[in-house]
């Protein structure tokens, strides 16, 4: 039986009261997910997830089954339902604003990276009562940037958005590291630097981890989660 530290990895940033959080390791079957589910606190919970499409659209919710419609974000207000996204070397981001209170997840690949799902991640917040100066961010297990070599469709797409993308495409200008674009569109949007973090390892180097890259054509999926708790 795999024990809760082997399930999960966690931000000491939502380490707060009222918040439950994680990340999963590989979750290749239904059993394991609800063994990580309840590491974190929120087995009992209704879980919302989005069916994800590679954009930046987010959808506030109340409920679970408001959040089945294309989307890459949810947000709520609602305590006792869980939000998630999943990935296989996108980039999962937690946020949360415990004193509004409000949390989102969100996935961001690159295109919705480029599309700047973040961003309206927060905007959608704020609408929520939450603000920039108070939210923190956990950018959880993606494929990093030394295992990221990407094409010119890519470099150019990004450029399109920001003129100076190169900065985060290494010095062979083929690898993009994902989080610290992210990162920059969370401090764009207020974010305190010292309340982001990066936690855990790259999806593809870590065999721990879902990795599209590594796998292939795998269904395996790492899940992460964020709930208001009573």
């Amino acid at each position: 039986m795999d024990t809760p530290d082997e399930l999960r990895l966690v931000s000491t940033l939502l380490a707060l009261p009222g918040i439950a959080h994680g990340f999963s390791t590989r979750l290749d079957v239904h059993g394991h997910r609800h063994a990580f589910l309840e590491a974190v606190g929120v087995a009992g919970f209704d879980l919302a997830l989005p069916r994800q499409v590679h954009g930046a659209a987010v959808v506030t919710v109340h409920g679970p089954r408001e959040a089945d419609c294309p989307a890459d974000a949810v947000a709520t207000t609602e305590r006792l339902l869980s939000l998630g996204v999943v990935t296989a070397d996108c980039v999962p981001i937690l946020l949360a604003d415990a004193e509004a209170p409000a949390i989102a997840a969100v996935h961001a690949g690159w295109r919705g990276t480029v599309a700047r799902v973040v961003l309206r991640a927060v905007e959608a917040l704020v609408a929520l009562g939450a603000r920039p100066e108070r939210l923190r961010a956990a950018i959880g297990p993606h494929i990093g940037p030394e295992c990221y070599e990407v094409g010119g469709e890519v470099l150019a797409a990004f450029r399109a958005v920001w003129p100076e993308a190169g900065l985060w495409f290494g010095a062979d200008g083929r690898h993009l590291d994902l989080a610290a674009v992210n990162r920059d569109e969370l401090l764009a949007a207020g974010l305190a630097p010292a309340h982001i973090e990066l936690v855990g390892p790259c999806s593809r180097c870590d065999a721990r981890m879902a990795s599209y890259r590594r796998e292939g054509t795998s269904r395996a999926r790492n899940l992460a989660v964020i709930a208001l708790t009573p």
